[in-house]
């Protein structure tokens, strides 16, 4: 290193004197490079360049040169006058190979929430007649397989997999049940004794989610994930317990129920390693166009990634 920066000090040197036919340097120049001080001093065809350290003082002092060379009818005499290394520093390029990052993503996993419904004015519970017991309203989420696409150079991923949904709606003081071919809200008489009323909805999911996370070791991960959910209805069913006035136990189960087929959700999801918080709604009713009462499914619950 010392010879390098050695050299290119005289290359400099040699430089000006080359160029010497073309241009002329002012008499006194003086070059301030990082914390050196160069100067070039001509007179009478004899070039005179010294080089000094800053002190600590900040300034520049004849004890503190490092440097000087005498240039003269094509002669020179170097003397390094101080001990200490003559180095210039060199700017910091750029890396041509950009940090490179590895995901994880979160997808599989077990899930728990509580389950609601809401109307388009945001209004939830007892709606269009369909009031629930939120407390025990409740989503199971199995989502046993995921695959991502990572983009390497940023720590984001688009996340797809493939789960499971089993929703339970527990009804309050009222039934659900198929009438003239639409899913009516019916209110039990003084002959039933309603004892338990539930909606339950199996489907199978299918997630479009851009995921960003840090990284940090296994259990201080930090991620975001949004995006949309596909839900495909497996089975639905509406089940109904009570007793007439005798006493007598009854259960009825109607299937169908004309819920939606095919729809989405609206999901958003933060979580800290394996722990997830997310929530999720869907702009489209549960039940078919004019088949039953307008009301849209919401969930918040929490995650735990395998």
């Amino acid at each position: 290193m010392k010879r390098i920066t050695t050299i290119l000090v005289l290359s400099l040197c040699t430089v000006w004197l080359m160029a010497a036919d073309h241009f002329s340097l002012p008499a006194d120049t003086i070059i301030y490079l990082e914390d050196k001080k160069i100067e070039v001093r001509e007179s009478n065809s004899r070039i005179k360049v010294s080089v000094y350290e800053q002190n600590e003082e900040g300034g520049y002092t004849e004890s503190e040169k490092v440097f000087e060379g005498h240039y003269r009818d094509g002669k020179s005499h170097e003397n390094r006058v101080h001990s200490r290394n003559l180095v210039f520093t060199q700017p910091k390029t750029r890396a041509k190979n950009r940090r490179r990052y590895h995901i994880d993503p979160h997808w599989a996993g077990f899930s728990i929430g509580f389950a609601n419904l809401f109307d388009s004015h945001l209004n939830i519970n007892d709606i269009d007649g369909v009031s629930l017991n939120s407390g025990r309203s409740l989503e199971y989420n199995l989502n046993f397989w995921e695959e991502y696409v990572a983009f390497s150079r940023f720590p984001v991923a688009i996340v797809t997999g493939m789960g499971l949904r089993f929703t339970r709606y527990n009804l309050d003081g009222i039934y659900l049940s198929k009438i003239d071919r639409e899913t009516v809200v019916v209110t039990p008489g003084r002959h039933m004794d309603l004892r338990k009323s539930k909606l339950n909805v199996t489907s199978l999911t299918i997630p479009l989610l851009l995921e960003w996370q840090t990284k940090g070791s296994n259990w201080n991960e930090f991620y975001l994930s949004a995006g949309v959910v596909g839900v495909v209805k497996m089975g639905g069913s509406s089940r109904v317990r009570y007793r007439d006035e005798h006493g007598k136990r009854h259960k009825i189960k109607e299937g169908g129920m004309y819920l939606r087929p095919v729809s989405f959700d609206l999901q958003e999801q933060a979580g800290i390693g394996s722990f997830v918080v997310y929530a999720k709604y869907s702009p489209l009713s549960a039940f078919e166009k004019n088949k039953g009462p307008e009301v849209h499914p919401v969930t918040l619950g929490v995650s735990f990634n395998f």
